[in-house]
């Protein structure tokens, strides 16, 4: 959206497109701040689904029956949100609504919703196959940018290969390529987002994880565990649709023990780079 001038800049606030939520702190966060999950705000995703688990009211906020058709009760939640408990950009934060509210920016921005942006921008000019699905919300009949994408295992794949060969599909750039540098390379990340330091053994990117490894690797990875592992100079893409029994946001190393050593096999065996 930025590449095609829909978005002025990474660094203008989420309320230049979305003026109902001028008055939060969310509304007064950058693009950036929110790609990366930095904006301050206190969430508390706690995958308990009780009412201390900010991520549960979220989900009631955007599916609950009485909200259908309601878009002011999103809007309404956001707006009671005007604290921050960090400095924006200064740490990140696990946190699904900072991806529920950039995909509304972008709403906003272009005046398409994300299914026809996906279909524009990605899914056709990178040859999928099949057709994907979006979960939307009953509420405002946005689509939930924070979970919920659906496809096939051979488009995700697709979806690997794009990113591992820099957003291009032969003479064509379909991803602008320092955009996705900027999202994925460590060594443009600041100090706090770094691997082992945005958490004890991962970084975060925009809207991604990236790996510890000598050579830029990421990974597009659900809660579940569901993952696109991804690394651009050995061409190794690796789909995973196997799930964790419990859901979390968290990516230390030692829940993640047997994924790890698994990545790391398939690396060495295809003499791809690890440490």
């Amino acid at each position: 959206a930025h590449d095609k001038g829909h978005i002025a800049s990474l660094d203008g606030l989420a309320a230049a497109y979305w003026p109902e939520i001028a008055g939060s702190a969310y509304g007064q966060t950058t693009i950036r701040h929110l790609l990366r999950m930095s904006s301050g705000v206190p969430f508390r995703e706690l995958y308990t689904w009780t009412p201390d688990d900010d991520n549960w009211v979220w989900g009631r906020v955007m599916y609950a029956p009485e909200n259908r058709n309601q878009p002011q009760r999103i809007e309404a939640y956001l707006q009671n949100k005007t604290t921050r408990e960090a400095d924006a950009g200064s740490r990140f934060h696990y946190a699904t609504i900072e991806t529920e509210i950039l995909g509304r920016v972008l709403r906003r921005a272009t005046g398409k919703s994300i299914a026809a942006l996906t279909e524009e921008w990605l899914w056709k000019p990178m040859g999928a196959e099949h057709t994907a699905h979006w979960l939307a919300s009953t509420t405002d009949g946005a689509e939930g940018t924070g979970g919920g994408f659906n496809a096939s295992v051979r488009d995700y794949a697709r979806l690997g290969l794009l990113l591992a060969q820099d957003g291009r599909i032969g003479d064509r750039q379909i991803v602008p390529k320092e955009f996705l540098l900027d999202a994925t390379d460590v060594k443009r990340q600041p100090a706090a987002f770094q691997p082992r330091r945005a958490t004890p053994y991962l970084g975060y990117g925009y809207q991604v994880w990236l790996l510890p490894m000598k050579e830029r690797t990421f990974v597009l990875q659900g809660i579940h565990g569901q993952a696109i592992f991804v690394q651009p100079k050995s061409g190794i893409v690796l789909v995973q649709t196997s799930a964790n029994d419990w859901p979390s946001g968290r990516q230390d190393i030692v829940p993640y023990q047997l994924r790890d050593a698994f990545w790391r096999g398939v690396l060495t065996s295809l003499g791809g780079a690890t440490d």
